[in-house]
């Protein structure tokens, strides 16, 4: 019985995930067990064969999973990523930029640029006097390092900005660059907390990047 329930409470996770994702879920009808036991062991060895099974899938479903690390991972290195925020003060709450420099950052309109290694790890380099010039400098960084941008799709990925801000920024990259076509996106919850909203960032492929952040 303590089985059964923990297994329909698995069930319910999986439909509860589809149902929340507008999927029609139907329930089709469970045919009864097909085994037949004669010893007291026969139960005991179903289940091992069963989980042993069930393991089998999981370790398929990682391999999968270890397939795609593996091929973002390879084309990671070509990708050349900047970024700007709108306010320090989610940086400084994310331990990235000192409370004093938070403060006087904020006070002076200064937007630092974030770039990333390539190792993926991000890191300001430099900054920007004013929301319009930090957003101009990140287009104008991607401009200089893209690699046949006719060719490319640009991604731009945002922390809940206006339509209007957004847009605008689409034509900046669209007047500077010109690319095949250009993706818009969100930033995730998980970056977005440490970023802060109104934030961008902006991606292309290049030259591998070499560089390392200590």
């Amino acid at each position: 019985e303590i089985q059964a329930k923990e297994e329909q409470d698995h069930a319910m996770l999986m439909y509860q995930y589809l149902h929340n994702n507008d999927v029609v879920v139907t329930l089709g009808a469970i045919a009864k067990p097909d085994k037949v036991f004669t010893t007291i062991m026969d139960p005991l060895k179903a289940g091992l064969e069963h989980e042993k099974y069930v393991t089998s899938l999981i370790n398929n479903i990682y391999a999968a999973a270890q397939e795609v690390n593996d091929y973002i991972i390879s084309i990671r290195k070509p990708v050349h990523e900047y970024a700007t925020v709108h306010t320090l003060d989610y940086l400084k709450r994310a331990g990235r930029v000192k409370g004093p420099a938070a403060f006087f950052g904020n006070l002076m309109g200064v937007k630092p640029i974030i770039i990333a290694d390539k190792n993926g790890n991000q890191a300001a380099f430099k900054k920007a006097k004013g929301r319009q010039n930090s957003l101009k400098e990140i287009v104008n960084l991607l401009k200089e390092s893209i690699i046949k941008p006719e060719e490319q799709t640009i991604y731009i990925g945002h922390a809940d900005c206006s339509e209007e801000e957004v847009k605008n920024f689409v034509d900046l990259v669209k007047k500077e660059i010109p690319c095949k076509e250009i993706f818009v996106g969100y930033i995730g919850p998980i970056i977005g907390a440490s970023v802060g909203p109104d934030a961008f960032v902006i991606n292309g492929f290049g030259d591998e990047v070499t560089f390392a952040i200590d």
